[in-house]
């Protein structure tokens, strides 16, 4: 498996977008270490067999312990592996409906969760500004039916694509370079996030909750997502139950490139890569990377692009 990638220098400027939502999008909670020699296989079953199968599960993982020698595993709010009760490694929980299960019960549990109506809409209005990183989202929760008990909101940042080794055995295939991705790199309004509403909400009712996050630096924003979801309280937080969850991209996808072909031939048991740009904006080049599994990626090549130019571009590798 090859991936092209595109190294450049890109300036963004803010927007704003307005999303809907219009099914229920199940939650994967599940904690996950790179020291855990069985955790690789529950990031492949997430990647082959979830995601494929039911698109619109909204996949978020708890890098841990804390403390922990896990790189992951120290970012704000990461006591929620504690309120969870995450005491093993790789285990879930769907929807928080549950105590933390293994990895075989999750395709089932998500099943039976995609069919049960979501008690909430989410909608959002958010703004990200890429120089200052500053983050103003605005949330509407409409009611689907009466609601009565008190609701929290939670919003998320994952951030996908992070390079670090990965312990793993016979069974679930490690590396030195793997791809680690959903990683929760912070609990943006805290572990139990904030409260939506504390009275009883009809029908048809919207609740606005606005609020204001400055990005770290450390967190690449092309390569994160915001998570959005509502639950109700309850004293076991792993049995609260999400009502529904939406999830976004920090930023749009801002490509240096306006890429207008991109094909790949075997010849010769060789790999033949050939694609064309319409335009480019101060693009550096093209950075080749070569996978056997579709986690652990090598550089294997680069091709200088053509810097500024509106002209046809015609590549090969």
């Amino acid at each position: 498996m090859l991936k092209l990638r595109t190294v450049c220098l890109v300036f963004v400027f803010a927007y704003s977008i307005t999303f809907a939502q219009v099914q229920r999008n199940p939650v994967l909670e599940y904690a996950t270490g790179t020291w855990c020699q069985w955790c690789a296989c529950s990031h492949q079953l997430i990647a082959n067999e979830i995601l494929p199968l039911m698109p619109n599960t909204i996949v978020v993982g708890y890098h841990g312990p804390p403390d922990g020698s896990d790189p992951f595993g120290n970012f704000p709010g990461d006591e929620i592996s504690s309120l969870l009760n995450f005491f093993f490694y790789p285990s879930g929980i769907i929807d928080r409906t549950s105590s933390p299960v293994p990895i075989d019960g999750w395709i089932d549990s998500i099943q039976a969760r995609q069919n049960i109506p979501a008690s909430v809409d989410i909608n959002i209005n958010k703004t990200y500004d890429t120089n200052t990183r500053e983050l103003d989202l605005t949330v509407y929760v409409t009611a689907q039916q009466n609601l009565t008990q008190k609701h929290f909101i939670n919003i998320i940042l994952v951030e996908d694509g992070l390079r670090a080794s990965q312990n793993g055995n016979s069974t679930c295939l490690g590396g030195s370079s793997f791809s680690h991705n959903q990683v929760v790199r912070s609990m943006l309004n805290g572990a139990s996030g904030d409260t939506l509403f504390a009275s009883p909400v009809n029908q048809g009712e919207t609740i606005t909750k606005q609020f204001t996050f400055s990005i770290s630096n450390d967190f690449a924003a092309e390569f994160s997502r915001i998570v959005v979801f509502v639950y109700k309280e309850n004293a076991t937080l792993n049995r609260s139950q999400i009502a529904q969850a939406e999830e976004y991209p920090l930023v749009g996808t801002v490509v240096p490139v306006e890429l207008t072909s991109l094909t790949g031939d075997i010849t010769d048991n060789n790999i033949i890569l050939r694609w064309s740009t319409a335009s480019e904006l101060n693009n550096h080049g093209f950075e080749i990377e070569k996978s056997a599994d579709g986690f652990n990626f090598e550089k294997c090549g680069f091709i200088e692009g053509a810097g500024s130019s509106t002209e046809k571009r015609d590549y090969l590798y």
